[in-house]
């Protein structure tokens, strides 16, 4: 992997966590106004409420990016480091079971479920060029969303996307195998003419 598309990874983790941190406290701050609670007292209940809104967004977009997103033209593998995630949603699971906190309420075993299956489904995604857009092992970018790409010198396309929160600078930074490198180009273009190779 190259500088840049590490430094790139690194620019998304940071706005990332700048822009949850910034919606954590901000959404502390109203839960403390309403319930007449210290922002400190609030944390628990907002980050609560941030992980569900975050989960049922993530699940929504996925299922609705699985139906949608048409039939494979290019199946590029998994993840290249799957077993990472399958890893993460074990240590979950198997935290939990010494202490009982896995067996001691109904909500601990919903948080269990759902943080592990994040993991699932990152373990089992796959990197897919389909009909109507790039499936992103968890997620689909649809073609029209694509405003820019460049490939990196391993073979790792960065991509700038339309959208909402565009000003951002995030970019989708993709590993392609090395083979597939020239279909996955040449499947670029024919999709997406008018996206701007930066």
């Amino acid at each position: 992997m190259t500088s840049s598309v590490s430094g790139q990874r690194l620019r998304n983790v940071f706005v990332s966590v700048a822009v949850i941190l910034v919606v954590l406290l901000s959404l502390a701050g109203v839960l403390s106004l309403v319930l007449g609670r210290t922002i400190a007292g609030c944390l628990r209940l907002s980050l609560a409420c941030l992980f569900g809104a975050m989960y049922l967004a993530f699940v929504t977009l996925w299922l609705y990016g699985r139906k949608t997103g048409g039939r494979v033209l290019l199946d590029c593998g998994p993840y290249p480091t799957w077993w990472v995630f399958l890893v993460f949603g074990l240590i979950i699971v198997i935290d939990r079971i010494p202490h009982g906190s896995l067996a001691s309420s109904w909500s601990k075993i919903f948080e269990t479920v759902v943080l592990s299956s994040f993991f699932v489904i990152g373990a089992l995604g796959r990197l897919q060029i389909r009909e109507n857009g790039i499936w992103q092992y968890w997620g689909l970018l649809r073609w029209s969303s694509i405003k820019s790409y460049h490939w990196g010198v391993d073979s790792t396309l960065l991509i700038s996307q339309r959208g909402l929160f565009s000003f951002l600078g995030l970019r989708g930074v993709l590993p392609f195998p090395p083979q597939q490198k020239q279909a996955v180009d040449d499947l670029l273009m024919k999709f997406c003419p008018n996206s701007q190779v930066a």
